[in-house]
């Protein structure tokens, strides 16, 4: 009885180290360099608050309500401002940046992610979704 007691506590243990949605927290130390070198050049006034880890992904929390999303080798494949604009998007293409400045009346980026076929999709300050491809051109809009 007292082992199975025993292992019932550790297993409750186990199970609360688990966010949520799976992620589980992390050391910001084994973020892949690739993942350090993009936030200390993009968000360098934005500090690491919390890493989490699910299977394939981290999840990097920075002061200033930005959230990054990086793939096992440290790409990045989404940057959020939790509906606050992103105060840095130089680590977009050139080409997508102008396309939503010229076609969306100087709307900011909110939330942007990248999309299986190398474009980009994201979300505006104007209420606006936006599918771009890795050229800037419009694939797809919808208001939200």
């Amino acid at each position: 009885m007292r082992k199975l007691l025993v292992m019932l506590f550790f297993f409750f243990i186990f199970l609360s180290s688990f966010g949520d949605n799976g992620f589980y927290s992390v050391n910001s130390r084994v973020l892949p360099a690739q993942s350090k070198e993009f936030l200390s050049t993009y968000f360098p006034n934005n500090n690491i608050t919390s890493v989490f880890f699910n299977q394939g992904s981290y999840q990097v929390i920075l002061n200033g309500n930005i959230i990054a999303y990086f793939t096992l080798s440290g790409n990045w494949m989404r940057v959020s401002g939790n509906g606050s604009v992103i105060p840095n998007n130089s680590f977009l293409d050139t080409s997508v940046v102008n396309s939503i400045n010229q076609n969306f009346n100087g709307a900011s980026i909110t939330s942007v992610s990248r999309t299986q076929n190398g474009g980009y999709r994201a979300r505006l300050n104007n209420n606006t979704d936006v599918t771009l491809s890795s050229n800037g051109d419009i694939i797809k809009q919808k208001q939200f």
